[in-house]
């Protein structure tokens, strides 16, 4: 009876129930580290192939800038201009964060004798930078100094107040090796008032001495900009444009503008960059007077009336290095021709230019740098402070 009685023992023993413990949930943010791949971040270009991430975010823009800038230089002879220039830039949702932002640009200048320069324009990529739309609309009234064109001692023969407006919108669609082509639509009217002394503007020779509107269509072929200037990597940027300006677009005179701009920059060290600029343009046809081609357009030390033809070829280059902080350095020289025809270039009719100046980066993601720049030229010399890329 004993040992039946230890058997029961032993039984009840086994059979005694164990504490119960509390039930465990599983943890909705437990990461399993027992798979053998490797786990990926997640960044900007992981959510933007998310269709629905963007709809989460709610935000139109990213990558966003406001820059407000002093402006001043020389406009004629030695008068003195100064103003003001708005910039508001941008990228959307989606698009490369190296990619060329798009930008609203205001203009706003006045100086001596009642000169004044408005301009606004407006510069969109869309669709990852395969298309790109430009439009710009400005006014200008400014007195003008009437030299002698097509020449290379050119002499003072009057003067005159200009009033012009100017239209410009270009269509670019992304072509091959970080190029674009496209189209383009150019209007001017070239108002040309208070003229002094009248007679001299009597001129049989000089097509558009009235001033009068020219309207024309042009084909482009250009690539993209340098993303960043002061330290990019070795690469080259040009613009081939082919402009007709026809009655049959609404213009006074029947003429043709063609335009090669190319630009190399050499990285030498870090910080050290080197650019060099080959540029030529010519003009063909019944070319009115306030068309033709000035050495202004490439040295900003000329007075833009003095040295106008129909032929232009210049090369300049610039040296720039780091100063301090978001500041450079910059050298620059460059000479250029002007002639009647292509024929009659001449290497002993220069216009030298050369200077130095200050280039302040003032937004690195959307690449905008303000500069500072003394220039000299033959017979002239300037003082200039603004915003953007200038010579």
């Amino acid at each position: 009876m004993l040992a039946v009685f230890l058997s029961c023992l032993d039984a009840m023993a086994e059979e005694k129930p164990q504490p119960q413990t509390q039930m465990q949930m599983p943890d909705p943010y437990a990461v399993d580290l027992s798979t053998s791949e490797p786990l990926e971040p997640l960044d900007d270009n992981t959510l933007s192939n998310d269709p629905e991430f963007y709809d989460k975010t709610a935000r139109g823009f990213v990558n966003t800038g406001i820059v407000l800038f002093p402006m001043y230089s020389k406009v004629n002879g030695d008068d003195t201009a100064g103003g003001g220039t708005f910039m508001y830039y941008f990228r959307r949702h989606g698009e490369p964060p190296l990619s060329e932002p798009n930008y609203i640009r205001t203009t706003l200048v006045a100086g001596q004798n009642q000169y004044v320069d408005m301009n606004v324009s407006f510069n969109n990529y869309w669709d990852t930078e395969e298309q790109n739309l430009y439009t710009s609309f400005g006014y200008q009234r400014r007195l003008a100094n009437f030299y002698q064109p097509f020449t290379q001692t050119p002499s003072l023969l009057g003067t005159y107040r200009t009033s012009d407006f100017i239209f410009d919108v270009m269509y670019r669609q992304k072509f091959v090796f970080n190029s674009y082509v496209g189209v383009k639509y150019e209007y001017v009217y070239n108002g040309m008032d208070s003229k002094t002394p009248a007679d001299i503007f009597v001129s049989n020779a000089i097509y558009g001495l009235n001033g009068d509107a020219i309207s024309g269509f042009g084909l482009i072929w250009s690539s993209l900009p340098v993303e960043d200037i002061f330290s990019p990597k070795r690469t080259s940027v040009f613009e081939l444009s082919s402009t007709l300006y026809l009655k049959y677009f609404g213009s006074k005179y029947n003429f043709a503008r063609h335009i090669l701009d190319i630009r190399e920059y050499f990285p030498i060290r870090s910080s050290h960059v080197f650019e060099l600029e080959f540029y030529f343009s010519m003009l063909t046809g019944e070319v009115p007077y306030r068309q033709l081609l000035s050495v202004a357009q490439l040295f900003k030390a000329y007075p833009f009336d003095k040295y106008m033809d129909n032929n232009l070829i210049g090369i300049k280059g610039e040296y720039r290095f780091l100063l301090f902080t978001r500041t450079y350095f910059s050298l620059f020289l460059g000479t250029a021709y002007h002639a009647n025809s292509v024929k009659k270039f001449k290497m002993n009719e220069y216009l030298p230019s050369y200077g130095a100046g200050l280039r302040f980066l003032i937004d690195s993601e959307l690449n905008i740098n303000a500069r500072l720049d003394y220039l000299v030229g033959r017979d002239a010399k300037g003082f200039m402070i603004g915003v953007g890329e200038g010579f």
